[in-house]
């Protein structure tokens, strides 16, 4: 029988930190992947993180003999630092000799894992909520700003979302203050053969689990919703649409996002239940930009190891930072070398041009994402 694990929790200050790694792919365990390890490690600590979270592709377990042995050296990092985490799993984690749910049960064993199993009759594996329970500070929260009034523009380049009216105030510990949702956006079509795109996407009875976990969150919270994140592997297709259609800030050295093609209704979903302020995803490695889409801040971690790019971008990792009581957070990127990109370039939308289509339909995918 698993131990009671404590809750997460935001600190005295109202603060709560996340450091999001993705596309780690631990793999072989040479100089490359010890010194991917110690930066991660190193960035937990200067960040004095609450929460690591892996957004996919933990490892490359293709061709591996032993993956789990892999998937242990990546969980050990967190574990090595002292700091609570959790992972989601994408297209490279499970196309060797493992399973995902296999390395789900792998990551729930492990003491400083905050993960829940699985829920029953759910597609994939990796799917669960975690609350993050209020600091008992009994301090009142400033009020957040309105989407798209003067503050957000102002604060935009800085990485601090713009939010709804504001959320209740600050203090009960015995409550749940904010929710983080895990969800398993799959690995490859299963229409490829159909042309139907290279990538899977979230089922609809994972929308639908989690329609159900908001609204009890939001029941739970005298009926509003809890301020939300969610973090997955495959990037939405509506990645593709703020990149073309909004400000984003940030690089994308592709001429697309490797969305799935099929539009389950994700998105959708997460503005009708408004609960969700920001979602992390992963795959595209050349990627990093973010950009506010219909009330929801889209954004792709950095990846933590630099592969398949023909092109100089130091791995990193990005650094989610929320506040109690508030539907803002603030977000940076932390470099291999210490660096910290606060301010990312500023990109102006210039629509969508037939030849990328509205999901890179008649491109090449590159190879290895």
């Amino acid at each position: 029988m698993r131990s009671r694990k404590p809750p997460l929790r935001f600190r005295g200050d109202g603060t709560f930190t996340i450091v999001q790694f993705t596309d780690t792919e631990f793999c072989r365990d040479d100089e490359e992947e010890r010194r991917m390890a110690a930066m991660m490690e190193r960035i937990l600590r200067t960040e004095d993180a609450d929460l690591a979270v892996f957004t996919g592709d933990v490892i490359a377990s293709l061709g591996h003999p032993d993956p789990v042995e892999a998937f242990r050296r990546a969980c050990r990092v967190p574990e090595q630092a002292g700091v609570r985490w959790a992972a989601v799993f994408g297209n490279h984690d499970s196309e060797g000799m493992v399973t995902r749910e296999q390395l789900h049960a792998l990551q729930l064993a492990y003491p400083l894992n905050a993960a829940k199993p699985d829920p029953p009759g759910i597609h994939g594996s990796g799917n669960y909520v975690l609350t993050v329970m209020g600091s008992g500070a009994g301090q009142e929260s400033k009020p957040a700003v309105a989407a798209g009034g003067n503050e957000d523009e102002a604060a935009a380049g800085a990485g601090i979302a713009g939010s709804k009216p504001a959320v209740a105030a600050r203090g009960n510990e015995y409550e749940a203050a904010a929710a983080l949702y895990f969800l398993d956006s799959g690995s490859y079509s299963p229409l490829e053969y159909t042309r139907m795109g290279f990538y899977d996407w979230i089922r609809r009875d994972q929308i639908d689990w989690y329609a159900s976990q908001s609204q009890r969150l939001t029941d739970g919270n005298g009926g509003v919703p809890l301020p939300s994140l969610a973090f997955f592997h495959i990037p939405l297709p509506e990645y593709n649409d703020v990149w073309d259609f909004a400000v984003c800030y940030g690089e994308r050295n592709a001429d697309f996002s490797c969305a799935p093609w099929i539009n389950s209704g994700m998105f959708a979903a997460m503005v009708e239940m408004g609960d969700v302020v920001g979602t992390f995803a992963g795959h595209d490695h050349g990627h990093d930009y973010w950009g506010d889409w219909h009330g929801i801040r889209l954004s792709f971690g950095r990846t933590t190891r630099n592969g398949y790019l023909d092109r100089p971008f130091l791995p990193g990792a990005r650094v989610i930072r929320m506040r109690e009581g508030s539907r803002e957070f603030e977000s940076w990127i932390r470099l291999e070398d210490g660096t910290v990109i606060r301010e990312q370039q500023r990109h102006e939308p210039t629509g969508r041009t037939p030849e990328v289509g509205s999901m890179g339909l008649n491109k090449v995918y590159p190879g290895g994402i």
